[in-house]
Parts: structure tokens; C-alpha cells; sequence
């Protein structure tokens, strides 16, 4: 505060000094006062200016405090350093023999590095200090000799914790490629800006290819301080924007108006386009192919082409992702939004609200993408005529309505006969159990009764119904019918298997030679347990029976 400065400044008023003094006679009391004010212990008694526990409190408050202390505490090392952790400036009232002693600058450096303003020319010319420093603050190194400033050491540690320290660096350092590479990478991990190290390199170093080619690898926005000569050259500045397209920017003119380059940068972020050349931003076939990869462009593109209809149109067709950047107005019109859900499912979640309650206009989007009807307004994705239209569509839009109109047995078997499992596996219990529906989903897709309630599938007349149409569906019955002999020849009679098939694929020992067996491949593992003399005997039974049958 300006009081605290005054008081480091002048010391305590005489006036206020006579009043206080009297008050701080007792250890307690000076301990409590010092602890809210450290400078206070000016005004203490000399006595207590030698008690520790008194000091310590004052130092930990303000470490200024160490220069009303007593000599002997000034040179207590445990003192001074709690002082300087608590203010770097403490450092200046240290003991005579700390000032110089170099162990204890090293730890007076390793608390704060602004300690090295207060060492001696000696001690800041000292590597070992000056490193201890810079560890913890790397600027630190403005305040270091000549002599740190060239150890490589030094300021390759002052370079990993501040990247701007290389300004104090020997120009030697300064032209270190390998030290600013390793410190480069380190930001990058870290994912920091670790080009802003180059700021300060040597003009050789920034026109070394070999170097800048392996900076802007790391961080595009190396090419900010490559030399006029890198930023003309294409190949390097396409190199750069393929790591941060926004380098663009630092290119010169003539490899912004590159079309690889400014491809390549907007590929790598899109509002890099702004940085494009004016022939570029203006070319109605780039700006298109550019959005088709990446819908975000168009938030970028000129203003004459983000309200022409035809521009986004075309732009929806080849990225319906892209309306979520259109202009306002235009995510109200019909036909964009109807060619942008075409092209993306996802486009519908940037139609106003009002157009996703407009059922004759959802039931369009839906027909052309179903997903979309997860967006519908809440009130359509609970209305049974528009729920009805959907699943007729895709039965799979049922997972999107609402709870009242999936348990709806009528918009139930709609959707299963129109989506077959995919459809049946979204309703709830109540309607997989349900014979009329399961039986819907079953004529579209046999497989279905994968998704049938468990007593479905272990009814013989709904199993029996799922292999007429496809054998395969014996693998979703009930275990007692996956044994039964009469369900197994059923399902190898849609399947068109013979034992003889069965028992050769069970005599076939290589996988790939299984493989090429199909559709007996896919069955045989159905009935892996099943004795094929019990199948045969059961043939014979139910031919023995067509037999009598006839006469």
C-alpha cells in the first residue's frame, strides 16, 4: 500500500512512534502488531528486535521488515529466507557475510529470481546462481552477467520456462537452432505458442531453411518470423499453414493468392480464407469446393456471395452442414433447408423453431432424411397422424417420438413393418410382446425376433412363422426350440441345406474352407450340439407320415 511504501521509505513518524512503542514493550503484543504490519517492528523495542519468533512474524508479513531486525538475525539464513520469499528486496538487508555468499544466493535465487536484481555484479556473473534463478523465471536472465547469458545450460533452462528470455541470451545462443527447436517442442506439448521463441532469434537462424522448416512443424505461426525470402517461397509457407492455416496471414502477397497454399490453410482452419488473395476469395468454384470439405467456410466467404440464393443452394447441396452458416434469413427458406438435410441429417437442427413445428413441412424433410425427425418440434414428435406419416417412412424415427406415441400399438406395427428389427428393438416391452406387431416386423425382416419379448420367442407358432422366412431366425428362438428336430429341418428347408451339407462342413477342418460353405457356415453353429442322426430319424419320421397321409 502508499502507506507501506512511505514506511520503507522514511520510516516510522517520531509522533507516531512515541504513541506505539509503548504498546509493543510486550513480546505478545509486538508479535500480534508485526504479524498485521511487518514494518511495524521499527517501532519495537530493541530487545524484541532480537527475539526470533518476533522477527519471523514481522518477515512473513513483510520481508522489508529484515532491516529493523537485530545484526545477529539478519545473518540467520532461515530468517533471511523466509524474508526474501515473502519480498525479493529483503535480500538488500541480509547479513553482510549472505550478501555475498554464493550457497546462499543460489537459495535466496531458488525462492524468487528477482532476487538477482539484489546480488552483487559477482554473483549475477555466477552461472550457478543465475541457473537457480532462471529455473523459476526465466526473464531472471535480464538480470544476469555476460558471462550466464552465454551458458548454454543457463539459457537453454531460462528458454523452457519463458520463451522471451532468449532475448537476453549471447547472440550466439540467440542463433542456437537445436536450443530453440527443444524449446519449441516443449510448448507445443504443452500446447503453447512456442513460435513467439523465435522473436528473438538471429537473423541467420530465421532464414535457415533447415531450421524453419523444422519450426513451422512445430508451430505454424513460425513463419511470422521467417525471412521475407521463406515467406516468398510457397512450399515453405504451404508447409507452415498445413500446421496452422491462420500463418497465412504472415505469407507474402504473392503465395496468398497460391491457391495449393490457400487450400491447404483453409483446410486447415477456415478462417484462413480471410487471409486469401482478393481473386481467390472471390472464386466461386474454390469457395464451393472448400465448403463441400468443410461446412464452416462459408461463415467465411465474401458478402456477396453469402447472399446470393444460388451460391447456397449449390453450398447445401454439396454440404447441407453448411446451413448452420448461412445468413439468418436464409435458414428459413424451404428449399435450402430441403437440400441441405438431403445432403446432411444434421442440417435440420439449424431450421428456426417454427419450421420444426410446421408438420407438412417436417414430413418433407423426413422423407428425404428420417433422422431429422429427431428435431421436430416437441408437439409434432407427439402427434399421431404426423408420427404415423414418419414411421411410414422410417421406422426407425420412433426412438424420437414421444413416450405416448412409442407405447402406440398402431404406430408400433407401422413402424416395425416398415423397419423390420431395426424398428421392433426401439419399442417398449409391451409391444414386443405383442403378436400382431412382432408378427409386422417379422414379414419385413425374420431376424427381428432377435428383438421379440421371450415368451414370443418360445412360441412355436411365431418362431415357425420367422424361419418360413428366413432359417436363420432359429437363432433368436428359445433354447428348447433351437433342439427341437422339427424347427431345425424347417429352418434348413428355407435355408435349402441338407444334412449331407451339415455333416461335411462338420468334417471340414480349415476355417477358410468352412468359410466358403455358406449359407451352411452361418447355420452350423446354430445346432452345434444336435446329433444329425436324430435330424435324419426325424425326416424319415415326418416322410413315413406324408406317407400314410397319402394313402
Amino acid at each position: 500500500s502508499p502507506w507501506c511504501r512511505f514506511l520503507q521509505r522514511n520510516g516510522l513518524p517520531p509522533q507516531f512512534m512515541a504513541v506505539v512503542a509503548p504498546k509493543l514493550a510486550d513480546r505478545e503484543a509486538a508479535c500480534s502488531r508485526v504479524a498485521h504490519n511487518g514494518l511495524v517492528l521499527q517501532a519495537v523495542p530493541e530487545a524484541l528486535r532480537h527475539d526470533r519468533a518476533v522477527v519471523l512474524a514481522a518477515v512473513r508479513q513483510d520481508g522489508r521488515a529484515l532491516r529493523f531486525a537485530s545484526e545477529g538475525l539478519r545473518a540467520d539464513p532461515e530468517i533471511a529466507l523466509e524474508a526474501i520469499k515473502q519480498h525479493p528486496e529483503a535480500f538488500r538487508f541480509t547479513g553482510d557475510l549472505l550478501r555475498v555468499s554464493r550457497s546462499f544466493a543460489i537459495q535466496a535465487t531458488s525462492c524468487c529470481g528477482e532476487v538477482l536484481r539484489y546480488v552483487d555484479d559477482r554473483l549475477r556473473d555466477d552461472s550457478g546462481v543465475v541457473l537457480a534463478a532462471v529455473a523459476l523465471d526465466g526473464l531472471a536472465l535480464g538480470l544476469a552477467g555476460p558471462v550466464p547469458r552465454g551458458d548454454r545450460e543457463v539459457v537453454r533452462t531460462a528458454v523452457l520456462q519463458n520463451a522471451a528470455a532468449l532475448e537476453f541470451a549471447s547472440e550466439e545462443l540467440r542463433g542456437d537452432g537445436l536450443l530453440i527447436l527443444e524449446a519449441m517442442r516443449k510448448y507445443a506439448e504443452e500446447e503453447r505458442h512456442g513460435a513467439s521463441v523465435l522473436r528473438f532469434a538471429t537473423p541467420a537462424l530465421l532464414a535457415s531453411r533447415h531450421t524453419m522448416v523444422r519450426a513451422i512443424e512445430l508451430d505454424g505461426f513460425a513463419l511470422t518470423f521467417a525471412s521475407s525470402v521463406l515467406r516468398e517461397d510457397a512450399v515453405f509457407c504451404g508447409a507452415a499453414v498445413r500446421t496452422n492455416g491462420l500463418a497465412l496471414e504472415k505469407a507474402s502477397d504473392s503465395v496468398r493468392g497460391d491457391y495449393d497454399v490457400v487450400d491447404a490453410a483453409v483446410a486447415n482452419e477456415p478462417k484462413a480464407l480471410r487471409f486469401a488473395a482478393p481473386a481467390i476469395r472471390l472464386d466461386r468454384k474454390f469457395l464451393l469446393n472448400a465448403i463441400a470439405r468443410d461446412a464452416r467456410v462459408l461463415k467465411f466467404v465474401a458478402a456477396k456471395f453469402r447472399d446470393d440464393r444460388e451460391f447456397l443452394l449449390e453450398a447445401m447441396r454439396l454440404n447441407g452442414a453448411a446451413l448452420a452458416f448461412a445468413p439468418e434469413d436464409f435458414q428459413s427458406d424451404h428449399e435450402l433447408v430441403l437440400e441441405a438435410v438431403r445432403s446432411s441429417d444434421a442440417a435440420i437442427k439449424s431450421v428456426p423453431q417454427r419450421m420444426r413445428a410446421d408438420s407438412a413441412f417436417m414430413l418433407q424433410v423426413t422423407a428425404r432424411s428420417a433422422v431429422a425427425f429427431r428435431w421436430a418440434s416437441a408437439g409434432l414428435r407427439g402427434d399421431r397422424d404426423f408420427v404415423l406419416h414418419a414411421v411410414a417412412v422410417d421406422g426407425r424415427v420412433v426412438e424420437f417420438a414421444s413416450d405416448a406415441m412409442r407405447a402406440d400399438r398402431a404406430v408400433g406395427a407401422e413402424a416395425a413393418r416398415c423397419s423390420g428389427g431395426a424398428a421392433l428393438r426401439l419399442l417398449p416391452i409391451e409391444l414386443r410382446a405383442d403378436v400382431d406387431v412382432v408378427k409386422a416386423a417379422l414379414e419385413r425382416d425374420a431376424l427381428a425376433l432377435e428383438y421379440a419379448s421371450d415368451d414370443l420367442r418360445a412360441d412355436a407358432d411365431i418362431v415357425l412363422f420367422a424361419l418360413r422366412h428366413n432359417g436363420l431366425a432359429l437363432r433368436s428362438a428359445a433354447p428348447r426350440l433351437r433342439t427341437d428336430c422339427s424347427f431345425i429341418l424347417q429352418a434348413m428347408a428355407q435355408l435349402g441345406i441338407t444334412v449331407e451339407e451339415l455333416d461335411e462342413f462338420r468334417r471340414t477342418v480349415l476355417d477358410s474352407d468352412r468359410q466358403a460353405m455358406s449359407p451352411v457356415c452361418e447355420f452350423a453353429p446354430l445346432i452345434e450340439g444336435v446329433d444329425l442322426a436324430r435330424l435324419v430319424d426325424e425326416m424319415e419320421r415326418t416322410q413315413s407320415l406324408l406317407n400314410l397321409g397319402q394313402r
